[in-house]
């Protein structure tokens, strides 16, 4: 089991931390947030490669695994949609993909973990409270108990 955290989202297991994973999967409600897939896909070649501070990487991982010429990444518009489609689903190691397209089972594989909720990101506001409240900690929504702002609603 993965999580992400920090300011460049280092992953870290909880079995490394010496957590009693099978108490934590057994005593806990477990839940995990995904994305319909087409947005998922979309939005991530938007950010990876139409973005300016994140497309260059992936841009050159993209070249080379379709055997493109340097010039053909140089500029993120070069990178279609279609072309983005054609590399995340060339053969090849599914552990290698970047965490934003590789498929849930690879990042936290839901027949292993089995989550009793599986929440989406399109609703992820009533998804998320409803968790809290199924756990008793709605309270984490109003911390300080002051009226609902816009921003909390």
């Amino acid at each position: 089991m993965v999580t992400h955290y920090g300011p460049k989202l280092a992953k870290t297991s909880i079995e490394s931390q010496g957590a009693p994973l099978p108490f934590l999967v057994n005593e806990t409600l477990r839940f995990m947030f995904v994305r319909e897939p087409y947005s998922r896909l979309w939005s991530a070649w938007i950010d990876k490669f139409w973005l300016p501070d994140f497309w260059m990487l992936e841009a050159i991982r993209l070249g080379v695994a379709l055997n493109l010429p340097r010039e053909a990444v140089a500029c993120p518009k070069n990178i279609t949609f279609p072309l983005f489609l054609k590399y995340i689903t060339l053969p090849g190691d599914p552990m290698a993909l970047n965490q934003h397209w590789a498929p849930y089972k690879h990042l936290c594989d839901p027949c292993l973990f089995r989550p009793h909720v599986i929440g989406k990101l399109e609703t992820f506001t009533r998804d998320s409270r409803a968790i809290l409240d199924a756990v008793n900690l709605t309270w984490v929504l109003n911390p300080t108990g002051d009226q609902p702002t816009n921003l909390t609603e």
